[in-house]
C-alpha cells in the first residue's frame, strides 16, 4: 500500500476544509434567509392586527357617536331653552326659544324678581321644542290664577321708571337653565341685558348667533 505523501494529505485537509466551511456558509444563508421570511411573517401579522385595532376602535367611536345621539334624542342632550326679548307693537316682549340640535322636552318656566320673590309660575310652555319648527317665538298663557306673563313692557316706558331684574328658571327633561335679565329706560325705549345665561352645575351657556337684545332692534 502506498500512503498518501504530506503534501498530499494537506491538500486533502484543505478541501475538506473548504467543503465544511462551504456547507456552513449555506446554513448560515439559509438561516438568514428563513429568520428574514419569519420577519416579514411577524411584521405583516402586527400590521394586521394594528389595522383590526384601527377598525374597532372606529367601530367603537362610530357606536359611541350613535348612543350619544340616541340619548340626546331622548333627553334633549345639551339643547336649551332660553328667552329673548322682542320690539314689537309698540312693546317689547320677552319669549321663549330653543336652541341646539335636539329637541327640549317638558319645558317650564318660572319667573322671580330681583327680590326672588315669584312672579310666575312654574308652567309648561311646551311638551317639545325645537328651533325652526315653527313655533320659534312662544311664550306661557295666563295662568289659572289670572296672572299674565310679566316680562311685557310697553313703549314708550313712563317717565322716570326704575330698571328692573329678574330671574328665569327654565327646567326641561335634560336639566335646568337660569337665566338673569336686566332692564332699564333709556331715551325713551327699553333697554336690555339679557345674556347672563348658564347651566347650574355646568357652567355659563352660549346663545345663538342671532341673539339681539331690545336695543339692537329697530
Amino acid at each position: 500500500m502506498t500512503w498518501p505523501t504530506p503534501a498530499a494529505i494537506t491538500l486533502i485537509g484543505a478541501g475538506i476544509a473548504a467543503l465544511g466551511g462551504i456547507v456552513a456558509a449555506c446554513g448560515v444563508f439559509l438561516a438568514s434567509q428563513e429568520s428574514a421570511k419569519k420577519s416579514d411573517q411577524i411584521a405583516q401579522a402586527s400590521e394586521a392586527n394594528a389595522a383590526l385595532s384601527r377598525t374597532i376602535a372606529a367601530k367603537s367611536d362610530e357606536i359611541a357617536r350613535i348612543n350619544t345621539k340616541i340619548a340626546g334624542s331622548v333627553t334633549g342632550g345639551d339643547s336649551f331653552v332660553y328667552l329673548e326679548p322682542l320690539r314689537r307693537g309698540g312693546r317689547v316682549r320677552y319669549f321663549v326659544r330653543q336652541s341646539g340640535q335636539y329637541p327640549t322636552y317638558d319645558v317650564v318656566v318660572r319667573v322671580q324678581d330681583g327680590e326672588q320673590r315669584l312672579l310666575f309660575g312654574p308652567v309648561e310652555v311646551g311638551r317639545t321644542l325645537i328651533r325652526g319648527s315653527g313655533f320659534d317665538w312662544t311664550y306661557p298663557d295666563r295662568q289659572p290664577n289670572g296672572h299674565e306673563w310679566p316680562l311685557v313692557f310697553p313703549e314708550p316706558p313712563n317717565a322716570n321708571v326704575e330698571g328692573r331684574k329678574f330671574r328665569v328658571e327654565i327646567a326641561a327633561r335634560n336639566g335646568i337653565v337660569v337665566q338673569h335679565l336686566r332692564i332699564w329706560s333709556a331715551h325713551d325705549r327699553w333697554q336690555t341685558d339679557s345674556k347672563n345665561i348658564e347651566r347650574p352645575g355646568v357652567g355659563p351657556l352660549t346663545l345663538p348667533d342671532d341673539f339681539r337684545e331690545a336695543q339692537g332692534q329697530p
